[in-house]
């Protein structure tokens, strides 16, 4: 019989087994990979130490949105409870809770979570052929461009396929709730294996179509926006791949501007985050000047993040002319009108 070696936890000195087993591979999936890591490495089948996965220039996208998805779970579980989170300090006689003062409320603000996550979409999508396209291999980028296409419905809507078979079995035995109701949720088609079918799919597609008002789950209407804007710049870098830096980042920004006129503000943040890339890839293909390492400049950035985070937390039901620190704001936009 082979020996298993065995090594101590770095916390509790317990000796674990290197050799991985069924249940310490579940655990892995299921706890974080910073706690798995931390209490063992990962191992291959004989014991032997993984080597590191390998860092991309977007890897510290990840850790963004797994903020923005925590944000988003916290305004998921508090708003069902908590309806005031949903408006500003001072708004109502009774509304003075310490969650509802701007920055602070950008906990719980998810809607402008999802807004970050358009932007990285955009932004992570787009990296990979733009770089190709700045080292001035454009034929492979527009060569990469078809794989990523017909992948990326799968890895949209297939997680959502348990979601929605889970969903469509508890509203058949009425034991699923709507947002903020009391009453469960009706089943309207026929009783039966067939049935339940039915529902299935008319649930999958209402996911695909953007029928918000007919998700058993709201919290699915995210991937078919995903998936339009996930088109859109997929397509801006194959009809803009041959184009020069300048010319390209125009008609981008333009046709930002002309989506958000039709109110498709999620197509113009995937655009946002294309631009992005491209100066991300644009300030490495040129040497920085002074003016970009003067303290002026840090500043700007600095203050552009405060202000975003302020406008984050922007009430999202309510009137927010009456809450506090929105009440100049509303003034001024009434005066500018």
């Amino acid at each position: 019989m082979a020996e298993i070696v065995s090594e101590s936890s770095p916390l509790t000195g317990v000796v674990l087994p290197r050799k991985p087993t069924i249940v310490r591979r579940v655990f892995r999936v299921l706890i974080p990979s910073f706690v798995a890591n931390y209490f063992h490495p990962a191992q291959d089948e004989e014991g032997v130490a993984a080597p590191p996965k390998p860092l991309f220039p977007t890897s510290y996208l990840n850790s963004l949105r797994g903020i923005a998805s925590l944000i988003v779970v916290f305004q998921h579980n508090s708003s069902e409870y908590f309806e005031s989170n949903y408006r500003g300090w001072g708004d109502q006689a009774d509304d003075h809770y310490i969650i509802q003062l701007p920055f602070i409320r950008v906990l719980v603000s998810g809607g402008f979570m999802v807004a970050i996550f358009f932007v990285i979409s955009g932004f992570s999508l787009t990296y990979g052929p733009l770089e190709r396209i700045y080292r001035g291999d454009t034929d492979a980028a527009i060569g990469s461009l078809p794989s990523s296409l017909f992948r990326r419905p799968f890895r949209l809507f297939l997680p959502a396929v348990p979601i929605v078979v889970i969903c469509t079995i508890m509203k058949r035995f009425e034991v699923l709730y709507g947002h903020q109701q009391r009453k469960p949720i009706p089943f309207t088609d026929e009783p039966g294996i067939p049935g339940l079918l039915v529902a299935t799919w008319r649930g999958f597609m209402a996911v695909i179509r953007v029928e918000g008002d007919t998700l058993d789950k709201l919290q699915l209407w995210t991937l078919s926006i995903e998936f339009q804007g996930s088109l859109v710049v997929f397509l801006c870098c194959l009809a803009f791949a041959r184009t020069s830096p300048n010319v390209r980042i125009s008609c981008i920004f333009l046709l930002a501007i002309f989506y958000m006129g039709l109110s498709l503000w999620p197509l113009s943040l995937f655009l946002a985050g294309m631009i992005l890339a491209e100066m991300r890839l644009r300030r490495r293909s040129i040497e920085r000047s002074e003016i970009c390492r003067t303290a002026a400049t840090t500043m700007s950035w600095w203050a552009l993040f405060i202000a975003s985070l302020f406008f984050g937390g922007w009430p999202t039901h309510g009137n927010v002319g009456s809450t506090f620190a929105f009440r100049a704001h509303t003034f001024i936009t009434r005066i500018t009108q």
